[in-house]
């Protein structure tokens, strides 16, 4: 990727594991945030990018597809090439800005640690009482 980037003239580092507050600091200034997994559930740094103003840049696959849709990230093969293509064709600073605080509302909106928590265990003690003991 980092080749294809710069063939494109753009600014892209993969920096590898770094430390919780150097990454904080990454995410804030940074513009988008890539997850490009073939398989995975939700990516908790997904969601951190995305609390913290990055556009997401994500293979297609369904924990991606829960969190990010087209108007909001860019979802594509988990290929170099392919994700620049989709960059390419999607892009413009106006929908950037649009995407960037439409995430925020969507992190505030649904990422909420105390109360999916009761959920669970609402839905655990249930389970218990009814004595099916299946989730």
């Amino acid at each position: 990727m980092e080749k294809t980037a710069r063939e494109m003239g753009l600014n892209f580092e993969n920096l590898g594991k770094v430390p919780r507050e150097r990454y904080i600091n990454l995410l804030e200034s940074s513009h988008f945030c890539v997850s490009i997994p073939k398989f995975d559930g939700t990516s908790v740094s997904l969601l951190e990018g995305m609390a913290l103003g990055c556009v997401p840049i994500v293979s297609d696959i369904p924990p991606n597809r829960e969190w990010v849709d087209e108007g909001r990230g860019i979802i594509s093969e988990p290929k170099g090439e392919k994700l620049f293509e989709s960059f390419i064709r999607v892009f413009s600073w106006d929908w950037w800005r649009k995407a960037r605080v439409e995430n925020k509302r969507v992190i505030l909106r649904r990422c909420k640690w105390e109360e999916n928590v009761k959920r669970f265990w609402d839905l655990v003690s249930k389970e218990s009482l009814s004595g099916k003991n299946q989730l």
